[in-house]
């Protein structure tokens, strides 16, 4: 337990330690734009880069007079901000809070009409959404063993009013044929494998294009 409970602690520090600023805004309820600084998160034991699962549940800004605040999901329609990644790239990310309809990363304590940013890659009749996750994998020579922490992304797709949805992807062809059943042409790619799960960006974006009216 005292082993749980330094590594947790070790975790909360990285993640106030480790952080970087960037240039954005947010969205209020009312439609308002709000220009601020935000602190984002790092997690080197967890995570390469800014640690994006965190921000889909808060982002952290500064206040003008440098006071720090936290916005959550229930309390803005939007987010957005660029900083210097690793490389010394601009980058830019926007997050749009939306109901979690498919419980991603929910826990019990959770209510049912709980929300969540999802990072918004494109925006359209049909948009896609990126949800940010790890996954454990075992590591060890046999004698020894351990775990990995792999940072795993899952696209979400939503319709114009419709309601999120995801697809498995070992079933990738199937599944998006049927959601996407309105689009013939995108439908044709996909039984014909010229559409396949690394090509979702291009799928969406004919779907934009040619369907959806």
């Amino acid at each position: 337990m005292l082993r749980i409970g330094i590594l947790f602690f070790v975790i909360g520090i990285n993640c106030h330690l480790f952080a970087t600023d960037g240039k954005g805004y947010y969205v209020t309820l009312k439609n308002d734009t709000v220009h601020v600084k935000f602190k984002l998160p790092r997690n080197p034991l967890l995570y390469p880069g800014i640690y994006l699962p965190k921000l889909q549940k808060e982002v952290e800004f500064y206040t003008d007079n440098k006071e720090k605040r936290v916005l959550y999901p229930s309390q803005v329609l939007s987010y957005s901000f660029t900083y210097l990644n690793d490389d010394d790239d601009r980058e830019t990310f926007s997050f749009v809070s939306k109901k979690n309809t498919l419980h991603l990363n929910a826990t019990a304590f959770d209510s049912p009409d709980s929300s969540i940013f999802l990072n918004q890659v494109i925006k359209g009749k049909l948009s896609l959404y990126i949800f940010y996750g790890s996954s454990s994998s075992p590591v060890g020579n046999g004698i020894s063993t351990g775990f990995v922490n792999i940072p795993t992304t899952t696209p979400i797709l939503e319709k114009a009013g419709g309601e999120l949805f995801w697809y498995n992807s070992w079933k990738f062809k199937d599944e998006l044929s049927k959601y996407l059943f309105d689009c013939p042409s995108v439908v044709a790619k996909l039984q014909d494998k010229k559409f396949k799960n690394r090509n979702i960006k291009d799928a969406v974006s004919e779907y934009n294009t040619d369907c959806g009216n």
